[in-house]
């Protein structure tokens, strides 16, 4: 569908609802339909067994400081998603792709951010300290 100008989205109210065991039996029907796929967690903020009460993002110096949202994806999420929804302005120079990143030992510690989080929290993605 996405090399024709269409994906397949899925939300609900209660995203807590949509879980890949929902999914599984779908995909597994129209296999031979599709090329890629990836799961992508609701915002875990709004995910009460996970018990964030905050997420922010800020500078080293706590001067500078955003709410941020947090969401868990597959490996391959960066690999799938639609090229108008992602645009990488800083790289690593691993090997890996930018979703594999996340599940290394270092990745595991990590996360992806927004341009705009970047540039007005002031933080430097090359500072891995």
């Amino acid at each position: 569908m996405q090399s024709s100008g269409a994906y397949f989205l899925y939300q609900a109210d209660n995203q807590a609802l949509i879980t890949p065991e929902l999914f599984d039996p779908i995909m597994k029907d129209n296999a031979e339909l599709i090329e890629s796929f990836t799961y992508i967690t609701q915002n875990l903020r709004n995910t009460p067994q996970a018990g964030i009460k905050e997420i922010t993002a800020s500078d080293i110096a706590r001067i500078n400081s955003l709410p941020a949202d947090i969401y868990g994806v597959q490996p391959n999420a960066f690999d799938v998603l639609l090229d108008d929804f992602v645009d990488l302005n800083w790289r690593s120079n691993s090997a890996l792709s930018m979703g594999e990143q996340f599940y290394t030992p270092r990745g595991s510690q990590s996360c992806g951010v927004g341009d705009y989080v970047v540039t007005h929290a002031n933080i430097d993605p090359d500072n891995h300290e």
